[in-house]
């Protein structure tokens, strides 16, 4: 079969099993709402934080593939690409959220409230946490439309113009990017303990995330990978920096954990330790040391091991389990807020798979409406003349 062919009956199959699957969950969904309300809204926000710190990676890493334009970056850059405009489906998918803030964080509770400082109480209000979430999609919508599209349009025209105006735009674009995580990771995440505060939380949060989004554009390049029309010394060389891509976003999410932790350990003061203390009781902390040694110790050492990132076999389970394992961190974020002893329920698992369903569902529409790689990027170019002079050569 040709190798376009069978990339786009690759991506329907996938399609097909993403809306299987969030049809399934979305009836189980319905079911676990009229059982358990809160057990719901809890799966449906571990979710959403979950799919929605994917899409904020994918956009935030194809900002910066502008910008160090490797060699390496265009046989991954639809992916990104493709990833951040789902952001538009993230916004739908946000309003259930709104009917269960009452359920989820303690600030919405008028007694928590006004145990909280001053600054905070005014912080924390329904109507503003509302508009703040609205103005983070303000941001992001056209940011990932617009930063995208000058790619796409380079395909039609080839216009190296746009590429210029999309480099530009990553500059200041990423900057935006990491500020509006910083508050929405204040408002979405952090103010389920309302009480405690970390000044490097916005970055640690936008650190998960490009782990997330990182991991996800590999699992699908792996999918892909032997069918892709990638020039023979491209692929020769884009596998291993591409692993290295993953690793290092890994070892940047791990970073920020660790300096979190120490710090606030150091400091010792109550409004800080706060969220450990809530995290670390009962049975948690087994939980939790097995999720930290498969989610950061294996895939660590697997992916400094000599020729590990040259196969895009173990480079795609190393992916997928990273990405199974970010879950079961976010679990750990969340759900000791509600429970104190390790409690997961099976909505904990569904939801995120319905989210999940959809999200997969709408990132392969946008991978399929669009050319898969960038014909007209400048890498590819030189990989095109190079391979027409060793041919000459040969000749």
């Amino acid at each position: 079969m040709h190798q376009v062919e069978w990339i786009s009956a690759q991506l329907n199959r996938i399609q097909l099993g993403a809306l299987v699957v969030a049809a399934v969950g979305i009836v189980l969904g319905i079911v676990g709402a009229v059982l358990n309300i809160e057990h719901f809204f809890r799966g449906y926000l571990i979710g959403f934080l979950y799919w929605m710190g994917v899409t904020l990676g994918c956009l935030g890493l194809f900002m910066v593939m502008n910008l160090i334009n490797g060699a390496f970056s265009f046989a991954i850059q639809r992916l990104f690409a493709a990833g951040a405009r789902t952001v538009i489906v993230m916004l739908v998918l946000f309003v259930p959220l709104v009917f269960g803030l009452g359920l989820l964080y303690p600030w919405t509770n008028a007694e928590v409230l006004s145990s909280l400082p001053a600054s905070k109480a005014s912080f924390f209000t329904v109507e503003l946490f509302l508009l703040r979430s609205a103005l983070y999609f303000v941001v992001w919508i056209p940011l990932a439309y617009f930063v995208t599209q000058f790619s796409y349009r380079n395909d039609k025209t080839g216009d190296s113009r746009l590429l210029d105006r999309a480099k530009q735009l990553s500059a200041g674009g990423l900057i935006l990017l990491v500020v509006s995580i910083t508050f929405a990771a204040l408002d979405w995440s952090s103010s389920l303990t309302p009480k405690w505060f970390s000044s490097i939380y916005g970055l640690l949060y936008a650190a998960r995330e490009a782990l997330a989004g990182a991991a996800l554009a590999v699992l699908v390049l792996g999918l892909l990978w032997k069918h892709l029309p990638l020039p023979t010394r491209v692929r020769e060389r884009s596998l291993n920096d591409i692993g290295s891509v993953l690793l290092a976003t890994l070892m940047l999410w791990m970073y920020m954990e660790f300096f979190q932790y120490l710090i606030i350990w150091q400091g010792n003061m109550a409004e800080y330790t706060v969220w450990y203390v809530e995290r670390l009781g009962g049975a948690w902390p087994v939980f939790v040391s097995i999720v930290l040694f498969f989610h950061f110790g294996v895939p660590f050492v697997l992916l400094l091991t000599p020729g590990f990132r040259s196969s895009v076999e173990r480079l795609t389970l190393a992916a997928a389990l990273i990405l199974v394992m970010r879950l079961f961190w976010l679990y750990w974020n969340v759900v000791p807020v509600f429970s104190p002893e390790v409690s997961l329920s099976w909505m904990d698992i569904v939801l995120p798979l319905a989210i999940g369903g959809l999200w997969v569902a709408s990132f392969v529409w946008i991978l399929k409406r669009n050319e898969l790689l960038p014909i007209n990027h400048p890498q590819w170019q030189e990989s095109d003349a190079h391979g027409h002079t060793e041919a000459g050569a040969a000749a």
